[in-house]
C-alpha cells in the first residue's frame, strides 16, 4: 500500500492518520480550525499541505 498521511494542527497535534490505498488516495473528514496535511512519498523531505491550498 502508500504512504502514510497525517493531519496536524499548528500546534504540530496529531488530529488523524491514514494510509494511502492502491490508488494512492486518502480520506479524511475535514478537521474544525487550521491544520496541515504531511506525507512522506519516500524521497526528499516530506510534502506538507496547509488547509488553505485545499480550498
Amino acid at each position: 500500500m502508500g504512504s502514510d498521511v497525517v493531519v496536524y494542527d499548528y500546534d504540530e497535534r496529531e488530529l488523524a492518520r491514514a494510509t494511502a490505498d492502491e490508488h494512492s488516495q486518502v480520506y479524511f473528514d475535514w478537521p474544525d480550525g487550521e491544520f496541515f496535511i504531511q506525507f512522506d512519498a519516500g524521497h526528499e523531505d516530506p510534502a506538507e499541505y496547509d488547509y488553505v491550498e485545499l480550498k
